[in-house]
């Protein structure tokens, strides 16, 4: 069992029966998370039914939209009734077919911090290659599925606002390296991916790892400061609460104000998100 710390923008509850984890906005909580089943296991039709409720239960009273916005919680209720129906008539289902029926659930929302996902992961091995290929619009396809298919899938079980939709895109290069999402994609992972790239229509194949591959990812953080201008620039890759970057900002604000910089940006260029918690430790230092 794995205790897991889940601090202002998220918390983790595991479903009753299936093990996938419903995510929620504005929840702070210690939560334990047992490993999921796997993908392919069978569970009854009545089972299923129990899990899709306790997500419906558990969005409708967290979600701040229901509060204010009586649509939302319209729309999010028969989309709930009618996968709820479907159920009714079915004597069994896959793990995976839940995963993807909970995660339809609750994109209808509309918003980014509400997710259905699962504990535990492979990865793929040398993904560097497959995501530079999907960066440059190469990537034809991946175990006979059509890259593009699969994106408009992906957008219809991650969730995020419509007015950002380039998120969703972005979120897919993180997904296309795991096995769990790419299973719910369509992929058959058992031995690996077989992905089509370049207008020759190459074919290189990837293997599944227990571990993902190291990279050179951006440094959490880091800033500069433009004395000519009298500017402080703080760049922030990634929203995250660590000593590092607790130490760098308040670094940060000891050299703005020793000299005496007027003006400050925060770059977020290279930010995928994260906690909000990070916006609560920068007010500390603005008047």
């Amino acid at each position: 069992m794995k205790k897991l710390r889940c601090i202002a923008a998220i918390a983790a509850v595991l479903l009753v029966l299936s093990g996938i984890i419903i995510k929620l906005s504005g929840i702070d909580r210690t939560v334990d998370i047992k490993p999921g089943l796997p993908l392919d296991t069978v569970i009854t039709g009545e089972q299923a039914q129990q899990d899709l409720k306790y997500v419906y239960d558990t969005v409708t009273a967290n979600h701040p939209a229901f509060l204010t916005d009586g649509n939302a919680e319209r729309k999010f209720s028969g989309a709930y009734l009618a996968m709820l129906g479907e159920l009714s008539k079915k004597d069994s289902i896959t793990v995976c077919e839940l995963w993807e029926m909970t995660a339809r659930l609750c994109c209808t929302p509309d918003d980014a911090h509400t997710i259905m996902t699962t504990s535990g992961d492979r990865y793929v091995s040398g993904a560097d290659k497959l995501l530079e290929a999907a960066n440059n619009g190469m990537l034809v396809s991946i175990d006979g599925i059509a890259a593009d298919e699969m994106l408009a899938h992906f957008k219809q079980v991650f969730p995020y606002e419509p007015q950002v939709e380039f998120y969703a895109d972005y979120m897919f290069l993180s997904a296309i390296q795991r096995d769990s999402w790419l299973t719910l994609l369509g992929a058959n992972t058992a031995d690996g991916i077989d992905a089509v790239i370049g207008e020759n229509g190459g074919i290189l194949h990837f293997d599944m790892a227990d571990e993902p591959d190291e990279s050179d990812s951006y440094e959490l953080c880091s800033y500069e400061i433009d004395k000519e201008n009298s500017l402080g620039i703080f760049t922030l890759n990634k929203c995250s609460v660590t000593d590092e970057y607790t130490s760098c900002l308040a670094e940060f604000f000891d050299k703005v104000h020793e000299n005496d910089i007027e003006n400050i940006a925060v770059d977020l260029r290279n930010n995928g998100g994260g906690t909000t918690q990070v916006i609560n430790e920068f007010m500390r230092y603005i008047d």
